[in-house]
């Protein structure tokens, strides 16, 4: 469904309760969702995604279900339960089975807030169960690289960078970088989007294995490769954890 305000508009999905595009008039923030060859395979690349309840592949020392790669939430259908011009929430079926461990009882949403100033993401899960439960999201967007390249930088210095000449800091092997500071992602001519987050992102990931094309700044709620393990985060018996990303947005 679609979300609109001023020049800004948003396409959503209940898969996933993911953004399939996010354009400012005519140029593309995030997106757009599509199939791309990649060494002779169609991958789906341009959807921004939730990751639960892992980021990345599952470490099999730690002895839990070896779900794929970033989750199965980003695969579930959801119920649309609020909507407006510049809202919508998605929730898990209540039907849906619980995958994270035997006996577990969790509750799931996803939501995307469209403001004059950008476009805000969260992902919320309860622990309804008795036993406490790894959990390790993260946020996956696509930045469409536009025509004069992108720029991202954090606490005030760059990291990676895709323009005419080239890529740096970024390619088809993630790199894992704790956050020390304000993340940037500058696209050149487009606008600036300066990412709010919240104490719980404590790591960013920047990946692509199409840098011309778009890059993926991914905010992570914990370190990556922690899945299930003592280092890693948990979700205690009525625990709530929500983690939210706003991408401010100031055009050129």
């Amino acid at each position: 469904m679609w979300l609109q305000n001023g020049k800004h508009r948003v396409l959503t999905t209940p898969q996933g309760g993911s953004i399939l595009q996010w354009q400012y008039g005519q140029d593309f923030i995030l997106g757009p969702a599509r199939t791309v060859d990649i060494d002779g395979n169609l991958k789906v690349r341009g959807e921004a995604h939730w990751c639960y309840p892992n980021f990345g592949a599952i470490d099999p020392e730690a002895g839990w279900h070896q779900f794929p790669q970033h989750g199965f939430f980003r695969n579930a259908v959801l119920d649309v339960v609020a909507s407006s011009e510049g809202m919508v929430r998605f929730s898990r079926p209540s039907a849906m089975a619980d995958q994270v461990r035997e006996g577990s009882l969790i509750d799931l949403s996803a939501m995307a807030v469209l403001t004059p100033g950008g476009v805000t993401a969260a992902l919320e899960v309860r622990n309804l169960g008795d036993a406490r439960i790894p959990i390790l999201p993260a946020f996956h967007p696509y930045f469409a690289v536009p025509a004069a390249g992108l720029v991202v930088s954090m606490d005030g210095r760059p990291v990676a960078k895709s323009i005419r000449g080239g890529a740096q800091g970024v390619g088809s092997k993630a790199i894992v970088l704790p956050r020390t500071g304000a993340v940037v992602v500058d696209l050149i001519d487009v606008g600036i989007v300066e990412l709010g987050l919240d104490d719980d992102c404590t790591h960013i990931v920047i990946w692509s294995d199409r840098p011309s094309a778009y890059v993926c700044v991914e905010p992570a709620f914990g370190t990556p490769r922690t899945y299930g393990t003592a280092a890693g985060p948990w979700l205690e018996p009525g625990g709530i954890s929500i983690c939210k990303v706003n991408f401010g947005f100031t055009p050129a």
